[in-house]
Formats: structure tokens, sequence, C-alpha cells
């Protein structure tokens, strides 16, 4: 089976790498991107307010709620967390080719 699909990724057939009859019966995996990002948003922010009880001054509020949203969107992510930050800029206005 491997060699078919490896036989079928060079010819570039990425939405036939297995037949039909194989693929009878399977579920695709479940799109969990909205709730990952709903977590570690909600995870962040309340952290800002948190934050925001401890009385820090103000030009250290930004940096100190994105060092602290960070691993939030990492535990959520794991090796994507350059994806989620993706997420971020664009809610900052940040376009990226």
């Amino acid at each position: 089976m491997t060699a078919l699909i490896l036989d079928r990724y060079l010819d570039c057939r990425f939405g036939a790498l297995l037949d039909e009859d194989q693929l009878t019966g399977l579920e695709p995996a479940r799109n969990r991107e909205t709730l990952r990002l709903i977590l570690a948003a909600a995870l962040t922010a309340a952290t800002a307010v948190g934050i925001g009880f401890l009385n820090p001054p103000a030009a250290a509020v930004p940096l100190l709620i994105g060092v602290a949203g960070l691993p939030f969107f990492s535990l959520a992510y794991g090796h994507r967390t350059g994806r989620s930050l993706d997420h971020l800029d664009a809610l900052r206005g940040v376009q990226r080719p």
C-alpha cells in the first residue's frame, strides 16, 4: 500500500492516493481549528484581565499580555504555532504573503 501511495504521489495524483474501495467506511478527521483558536483566545483574554488586576506600568501591559498568551497558543497548536500567530497578525492588521 505504501508503494502505491508513493507512486501516485510521485505522479502528482494527490487527490487519488488511494482507491475508492480502500476509503469506504472511513470517517475524516474532525476539524478543531475553531475550537483551538477560541480556547487560546479565551485563555489569553482571561490572563489579560488578571494582568490588569496586577496594576503593572501601562507600557508593560501589551508586552505582558503577549508573553502570557504565547504559551496558550503554543499548547493549542503544538508544532503549528507559527500558523496560529498568523491569526494574531490578521487581528492586528498585518498582511503576510
